[in-house]
């Protein structure tokens, strides 16, 4: 299970060289139970961000999902309904398939995703009903103060490939690039095997292997934030190996911590 530990890697990481009196302006860009590893890892880190917005360390500009499955936007929006905040507060985006280059073929998320969705309240439900996760990252991006922002990415790079190759709107006239170099201090990647990941690559930077075609996807998607990624940004990637030691949930941890379990 390399869910959990990844989602307390990538927040952590994501306040790296960050931190300030002010609170760390951050968006969080996540698979949420639909993606390459198809986890519950980001269930822990959407609500590990709430906590720090509650405690006034981290000021969330958005959520946005990086995945084809439609009910994973809605668990998004059920976690952060639950902690109190609405579109009105933090706006979700999510994966367009009408995006330039957005290809991804519909998979089944894991079961929790329907359950959460149909047992508890939010005010989106589907995709259908949040806005592009590209129109969420450039509105948010040219409304920060320069070289503020974090991204926490912990799912595939969709929607950074996206964001990256994004032209002018009615947000900012620059360039997703452009626009990357002016307002983004770090990128935090829970992704990849260090130093290498043999033959089974790790499956936020490919896709995973259930649908090839979603593989070559999310790999390329990978490869060009990599190679592409400015420079003026610090990009870390915090591998499977980072956090391989950091175990959390199933019966065995509920044997060792009983109130976890009642």
């Amino acid at each position: 299970m390399c869910g959990i530990r990844y989602a307390l890697l990538g927040l952590f990481a994501a306040n790296v060289g960050v931190a300030s009196a002010k609170p760390v302006p951050l968006i969080v860009d996540t698979d949420m139970g639909g993606g390459g590893c198809n986890d519950v890892d980001d269930v822990v880190a959407l609500s590990m961000t709430n906590a720090l917005v509650d405690t006034g360390e981290v000021d969330l500009l958005g959520v946005v999902l990086n995945t084809a499955p439609v009910h994973c936007a809605g668990v998004i929006s059920v976690i952060n309904h639950y902690y109190g905040r609405d579109l009105n507060a933090v706006p979700i985006g999510a994966y367009n398939v009408s995006t330039v280059g957005a290809t991804l073929e519909m998979e089944d998320p894991l079961p929790y995703v329907d359950q959460l969705v149909q047992e508890f309240p939010s005010p989106i439900k589907n995709s259908s009903q949040a806005e592009d996760a590209v129109v969420v990252y450039r509105r948010a991006l040219a409304a920060a103060d320069d070289h503020s922002v974090a991204i926490s990415s912990i799912g595939i790079h969709t929607n950074l490939a996206a964001l990256m190759r994004s032209g002018p709107d009615q947000f900012s006239n620059l360039t997703g690039m452009d626009l990357i170099e002016r307002k983004v201090k770090l990128l935090a990647v829970m992704g990849g095997t260090y130093p290498q990941s043999g033959d089974t690559p790790e499956c936020n930077v490919c896709g995973g292997h259930r649908n090839e075609h979603n593989h070559e996807v999310a790999s390329a998607a990978s490869s060009f934030v990599a190679k592409s990624w400015p420079q003026t940004s610090q990009l870390i990637w915090s591998g499977f190996e980072v956090g391989f030691q950091v175990q959390t949930g199933g019966a065995g941890f509920q044997e060792r911590c009983p109130d976890v379990a009642t």
